[in-house]
This record gives structure tokens, sequence and C-alpha cells, in this order.
């Protein structure tokens, strides 16, 4: 028989699985980092994590405009959103695996990093409605604008979502890491 290699990347948990078929002399090796249990597993926390981040941006933002209504003096304190934002706060999951690698930064530094990345996805994603005029939003009346999708004066409230984004997601994490599957070579 002949020696075979496969590698597969799974997206959603971001493992490698490695596998190698019987070579010739008959010896059998096969490491198995990624079984479908542990698959499952990961999906459910990305979707789970999508959800929190999409319901916790809305709510966010629901209550930044309603406290704009504050500021306008209309007391009725009604605060907005588009659906198109659930998906784009949602996706703010996908920096995850950032707050284990800026976990031992001081917060200034973790909440400013925070911002910037929010800052890109706001770019790219506002810049993208925009060019199919389903962008919700649109901030060419302040004179910190860029291109009309980003307001560089929304620093501090990007810097502190930022850090709301990190703790909840960190939680999530360590209570999703004691029900891990284990990985192991076989």
């Amino acid at each position: 028989m002949t020696s075979c290699c496969v590698i597969t990347v799974s997206f959603f948990s971001c493992s490698i699985t490695l596998s190698q078929l019987p070579s010739t002399d008959g010896s059998k090796i096969m490491y198995k980092n990624d079984d479908s249990a542990y698959t499952a597993t990961m999906i459910k926390k990305f979707v789970k994590s999508f959800l929190q981040c999409g319901f916790l941006g809305w709510s966010l933002e629901i209550l930044f405009t309603a406290l704009g209504s504050l500021r306008r003096r209309n007391m009725q304190l009604k605060g907005n959103t588009s659906l198109w934002m659930f998906p784009i706060y949602g996706s703010l999951c996908v920096i995850t695996p950032l707050f284990k690698l800026l976990g031992k930064f001081p917060v200034f530094f973790r909440g400013t990093v925070y911002a910037l990345c929010i800052f890109t996805g706001e770019y790219f994603t506002g810049s993208l409605l925009a060019r199919h005029s389903l962008c919700p939003w649109n901030y060419e009346r302040s004179r910190w604008n860029i291109r009309k999708v980003i307001r560089l004066d929304y620093f501090p409230n990007w810097f502190l979502a930022g850090l709301l984004f990190e703790r909840l997601l960190s939680s999530d994490r360590k209570t999703c890491a004691a029900g891990q599957t284990t990985r192991k070579a076989v």
C-alpha cells in the first residue's frame, strides 16, 4: 500500500485533522484532533457567540439611539436599529481569538485594538452597503466622518463596546471550555 496524508481544515473549529493511511510496512498512524462531536460543539459555540454579539450590538445601538433622543429633548426615548446590523454585530465573534492574544496587555491597549477592529469592520460593511444604497447609517453631518461610514469621535464608544464584547465572549469561552470534547491522538 502507498502512504497518503490527508489534511482537513475545519473553518469553525480552526483546527487541523491529520490522518495517515497504512503504509507499505503495515503500520498505521492516525492523529485525530477533530471528531464530529468536537466539530458540532465548535459550530454550536460559534453560532451562540454570533447570536450573543448580534443581540448585544442591537441592544447597545437601541440604547445609544434612545439616549440620543434624550439629547434632542424627545422624552419618548425611541431607539432604532436595522436588520442589517445584526449580522454586522454578530460578526464580531470572529475576533474572539484576539481576546486570548491580548489578554495580558493593559486595558487601554486592548480597548484601542478593539476600537480599531470595529472601525475597520464598520468601514468595510458600511462601504459595501452604501455601494448598494443599503447603509443604515450616514455620518456626513459629522466633521469627524470618513467617507460617511465612520465617525472618529465614536472612538470612546467603540473602545468600551470592544471591552464589553471581550467580557461577553471571554466568559462564554470559560464556560464552554469546561464541556469541551477532549482531543487526542488515536
